[in-house]
């Protein structure tokens, strides 16, 4: 098929048009400006934009399960000192059962869980007792009796009960799976002694 002179002018155009130089400016614009559609411009987002959107909503969602906290007294000294932070898994006991030993938060308290429903707690020579054994690192001012824990109730306790004085009554330490706001997982600062707490 024989091409006349003006059809052969008119391909010359189009492939000067489609030549790698002017598509590589066409590119370099639109990512530049933003590319132009139906005669509007679409503007690009900033870079770091989509990752900041999955930060924000990353800590969001942390914040529904977990919370820093500033231990304030030295009610559970030395396994808790005042001014520490921590972290507090704030669902545990929704998903999770409560365990021999966790530190729980009840209001702005910070308690150890020391007996279980059944469990029969002694107060004596200055120690806790459960079921018969010591409970390891908790001590209180005086004797004060016994308890058997009821169920769906749970037998807290402060580590350090040296301040409170006096006789103290057992029965104000049970308490329901309901009241604990979470329990204590890890300590944030002092950066000395962080990590988990068991």
């Amino acid at each position: 098929m024989k091409i006349s002179d003006e059809q052969g002018k008119r391909i010359q155009a189009l492939e000067e048009e489609l030549s790698d130089e002017r598509l590589g400016k066409i590119f370099s614009e639109a990512s530049a400006d933003g590319l132009r559609i139906g005669g509007r411009q679409k503007r690009t987002l900033p870079r770091g934009v989509p990752a900041a959107i999955v930060c924000a909503a990353a800590i969001v969602v942390l914040a529904q399960f977990f919370a820093p906290a500033i231990v304030d007294g030295a009610s559970m000294d030395p396994a808790l000192a005042a001014r520490d932070l921590v972290l507090i898994a704030k669902t545990e006991y929704v998903f999770g059962e409560v365990e021999y030993m966790d530190i729980v938060v009840l209001n702005t308290e910070y308690k150890r869980v020391a007996g279980l429903p059944g469990d029969h707690i002694e107060m004596r020579g200055g120690g806790v007792y459960c079921n018969g054994e010591r409970v390891n690192g908790v001590s209180v001012s005086e004797s004060a009796g016994d308890v058997i824990v009821p169920d769906h109730r749970y037998f807290v306790i402060s580590d350090n009960q040296g301040d409170d004085g006096g006789a103290w009554d057992p029965n104000l330490s049970l308490v329901a799976k309901e009241e604990m706001r979470g329990k204590v997982i890890f300590r944030l600062l002092p950066v000395s002694k962080t990590g988990r707490i068991h």
